[in-house]
This record gives C-alpha cells, sequence and structure tokens, in this order.
C-alpha cells in the first residue's frame, strides 16, 4: 500500500513514469503534478485509458515551480504520500527569476523542488519513513553547454557553484 506522487507527469518521461507505476501492484494511488488543470486531467484521462485504472487510483496538484504562493497552494492540496518522485524540470528559457535572482532552469528543476519537497516534510505530508527521489538536474541547459568544458564540473569552490547559479551562460538562447 504506497502512495507515489510524481512531479512533471505531462512530460514524455514523466508520464511513463507514471504509467510503469500504476501498474505496480503495491502502488494504491498515484499523485501527479502538472502547471495546469487541462494539462492534468489529460494526463490522468490518458493514464486511465493506458492502465485500466480507476479514475480514484490518480489525484493530480497544480504547480508552477516558479511561483511561492503556488507552492505552497500544491503543499496544501497534497495527500499523504509515501514517496516523491522530483521529475518536473527542463532546459529553461535562459532568464533570470526576478525573486530568488538564479537562472530560470535552477528554479524549476532544483530549488522549486527544494521548497517543496521541504514543505510537504514540515507539514506531514510525507512522513517517517518516507522517500524522496530526485530525478532532475540543473545542468539540464541546451546541449551545446557541455561542449568541453561549460562549465568547469570538477575542481568546484564555492564561486564557481555560485557563478553556476546566477549566470546565463548560454549566450545564444
Amino acid at each position: 500500500m504506497v502512495c507515489i506522487a510524481l512531479t512533471g507527469a505531462t512530460g514524455d518521461v514523466g508520464y511513463e513514469a507514471c504509467r510503469q507505476l500504476a501498474l505496480v501492484p503495491e502502488v494504491t494511488k498515484l499523485v501527479i503534478t502538472s502547471r495546469s488543470k487541462e494539462q492534468a486531467e489529460a494526463v490522468v484521462t490518458q493514464l486511465i485509458q493506458d492502465t485500466g485504472k480507476d479514475a480514484k487510483f490518480f489525484q493530480y496538484v497544480v504547480i508552477n515551480f516558479r511561483d511561492l504562493n503556488s507552492i505552497m497552494a500544491a503543499v496544501s492540496a497534497f495527500p499523504k504520500i509515501d514517496r516523491l518522485c522530483l521529475n518536473a524540470g527542463g532546459f529553461g528559457r535562459c532568464t533570470m527569476h526576478p525573486v530568488s535572482g538564479v537562472t530560470d532552469a535552477m528554479v524549476d528543476n532544483v530549488l522549486g523542488h527544494t521548497v517543496l519537497s521541504d514543505n510537504l516534510v514540515k507539514f506531514g505530508k510525507i512522513g517517517p519513513g518516507g522517500r524522496i527521489v530526485y530525478v532532475g538536474s540543473e545542468v539540464s541547459r541546451v546541449i551545446w553547454s557541455f561542449r568541453g568544458l561549460l562549465p568547469v564540473y570538477w575542481r568546484f569552490g564555492e564561486k564557481d557553484i555560485e557563478w553556476s547559479m546566477t549566470s546565463n551562460y548560454n549566450g545564444d538562447c
């Protein structure tokens, strides 16, 4: 009897993870997140069709990881869960998030997930023995950035970490 939540269920990887998790006998409920109600409902409809599960098996929570109010509303809407898979994210739009001062990719892939998971634990939505699995990556910037050593990921120092979070090094976006 396990309730699993997965962020980013509307993308290809997230959808496939949800489809496979829904077929695991121990999983009794699957909570997905999406930026919009319409996207979430479309994914749930497709999951019902692809898995044969009843609509009550699925629940969705709308969340925008760039908006603190949206994250906190999502925390309130979450049921108690046993597992949280942090999958949402992407390349970002090569812009700076004005509230946090870091790149939008950092907010989408790291900061938003941190705020969500910290508050789910704080408000008892993930209890003792619960698990959080992080599969996103802030380094999911446009592929050309990985040529050579841009940025240099070895010998990271404090200044390098600060630079990677607050600099848009994908100049041609």
